[in-house]
């Protein structure tokens, strides 16, 4: 309980500040999510040797299936936010300016180089952290409908700092969708191909602006 309470804190105070400030010096705001998601990993790790153990028995479990259904539901998701975004923008034509926000972040980065971020880092590394770790040891405690709905939520809490309402409630639909895929099938490869390809998708080849 202990260390499931001290990682929850860590990440509550260091994922604002990283929404927040975007940059540290040379390193854009892909350097700091990456090098803050390989943190919580290895801290994880090292905190608790036998997780890398279980991590790898669940991905194993299933690889064909998991892996199509993370297929098809990026493809759902995808579709979810280029609907919503093109309903929002005929009630709400002013919306353009926090999307743009969010792919303002683009900015410093090539495609190739967020590609790579999202697809292999960024992606797995929130699914690791987020629905894996957080989801699941709240789960524990709480009970698997609350473990989902307080991960979910927590989620989307930390991008408060950003400003940006759109950002804050595309986060909470997205820790609804992930968690609940994750709550249906408690399949880690599941969530990591699902969440790693909406990203590099909606990011560098098809953004919905």
């Amino acid at each position: 309980m202990l260390f499931l309470a001290f990682i929850t804190l860590l990440a509550g105070f260091s994922f604002p500040l990283l929404f927040y400030f975007q940059r540290l010096g040379p390193l854009d705001f892909w350097w700091l999510m990456a090098g803050q998601l390989l943190f919580f990993f290895a801290l994880v790790l090292l905190l608790d040797p036998q997780e890398r153990f279980v991590i790898k028995h669940n991905i194993l479990v299933k690889p064909i299936q998991n892996t199509s259904i993370g297929l098809f539901s990026a493809i759902l998701l995808y579709g979810i936010f280029y609907s919503g975004w093109k309903f929002v923008l005929k009630i709400w034509p002013q919306s353009t300016y926090y999307i743009n926000n969010v792919y303002s972040l683009k900015e410093s980065a090539s495609s190739w180089r967020l590609a790579f971020f999202l697809g292999l880092i960024i992606g797995p590394g929130e699914e690791i952290l987020w629905r894996w770790f957080f989801q699941r040891r709240w789960a524990e405690i709480l009970g698997r409908k609350k473990g989902f709905l307080f991960t979910s939520f927590f989620y989307s809490l930390v991008h408060l700092t950003t400003g940006n309402p759109f950002l804050v409630f595309a986060a909470l639909v997205c820790g609804l969708f992930w968690g609940w895929l994750f709550f249906q099938y408690r399949s880690l490869l599941l969530n990591i191909v699902s969440h790693s390809l909406w990203d590099v998708a909606i990011f560098v080849f098809w953004p919905i602006l």
